[in-house]
């Protein structure tokens, strides 16, 4: 019988485990590794912000470089009539929101925002210096432009009596149109034909297709009936009276806001911290440009003036509604001046200059 030696247990055991110092680097390059990652992504993630916010603030300059051009170029617009001009509406200082409908002033009107509620037009004898604003914004960014543009809109009805038959009887009497059911008691419209234009109020609209213009009522009302022509053959059509201009919207945000005749203000766009605006006029009369002034100009001091302005260059300064965008405060220049921002928001300035097509030759 044999018997077992018993070997004592070997002395060499294998590796169990990691020793401190292969932890310790395996710990710092998995570190390295985890802050390559975050660097990336945070990285990324700035640039998706970028690009996001880039993207936004050229589709809001877009847009509202879109809605000022279409205003501008046509400004002005009476149909077919370019000769004679009447507006039987109430001068501004007896009728509140007459601003709007005061087609007697120009087509194209600019101001400054001088403070709160304050609007400067130009130096002494422009009667735009009279505006009472409050019929319009008494928010509007101090510092900032505005501009209001006057001009005919949709809504064609033929005129086909003055006041019941083709006689054209006199340029006082009531009109009588084609049937329809757009018109109203309280409107402000332009009858036009191819040689002269008036604006007037309708007092009262009724079931037999007659405009009536009487004085004495309505708001702002007529000053007068007499429309300076007959209009038999002509067309009613609407009236825009538009102004364009910047203030905060209830989030504080800067934006593009417009007031049309009476009605309440309506926010276009966010994001538009500033809006300048230049005004290229005709001097001398030749049809050509002369200069690109500012409202406060002395080639701007009087209502005729006005009508001298050919083209708008318009300059919109928009910003990103989220901070911290930039890695450092973005310097850009803006009507002149190269100004260094406290945050870090993205700027960029849009830039377009429009002819206005009824006053271009």
């Amino acid at each position: 019988m044999k018997t077992r030696v018993q070997r004592p247990p070997s002395l060499k055991t294998g590796q169990r485990g990691l020793s401190l110092v292969e932890l310790m680097i395996g710990m710092a390059l998995g570190l390295i590794v985890v802050a390559g990652i975050v660097y990336i992504y945070l990285g990324s993630r700035q640039s998706y912000k970028m690009q996001e916010n880039m993207a936004r603030i050229q589709e809001n300059g877009r847009y509202a470089m879109e809605i000022l051009g279409r205003e501008i170029r046509m400004a002005g617009y009476q149909g077919c009539s370019t000769a004679t001009f009447t507006n039987t509406i109430n001068p501004q200082t007896t009728a509140a929101n007459n601003y709007a409908w005061d087609f007697s002033r120009s087509a194209i009107e600019g101001y400054e925002a001088t403070g709160s509620g304050t609007w400067s037009s130009v130096t002494s004898g422009n009667p735009a210096t009279a505006v009472s604003v409050s019929n319009i914004d008494t928010q509007v960014v101090s510092g900032t432009d505005v501009i209001t543009l006057r001009t005919t809109d949709s809504m064609n009805i033929g005129i086909v009596g003055q006041p019941t038959d083709n006689n054209c009887s006199g340029t006082t009497a009531d009109l009588k149109v084609t049937p329809n059911d757009r018109l109203s008691d309280g409107m402000i419209v332009m009858a036009t034909n191819c040689s002269h234009a008036a604006v007037f109020q309708i007092t009262n609209f009724n079931s037999s297709q007659n405009v009536v213009h009487n004085t004495g009522t309505g708001t702002p009302g007529n000053a007068t009936k007499d429309m300076g022509a007959c209009f038999v053959g002509g067309e009613i059509v609407g009236i825009s009276a538009k102004s364009y201009y910047i203030r905060n919207n209830p989030a504080g945000v800067p934006a593009l806001y417009r007031k049309t005749g009476p009605s309440t203000v309506e926010e276009l766009v966010d994001g538009i911290q500033d809006m300048q605006i230049e005004y290229g006029v005709d001097t001398d009369g030749n049809g050509s440009i002369d200069a690109y002034v500012v409202a406060g100009h002395a080639s701007l001091d009087s209502a005729d003036e006005w009508k001298n302005v050919r083209s708008v260059r318009i300059s919109l300064l928009l910003v990103s509604r989220e901070d911290n965008v930039t890695d450092a405060p973005q310097r850009y220049v803006y009507n002149g001046s190269t100004v260094t921002p406290s945050d870090r928001r993205l700027r960029y300035v849009f830039t377009s200059t429009i002819g206005v097509r009824n006053r271009l030759q």
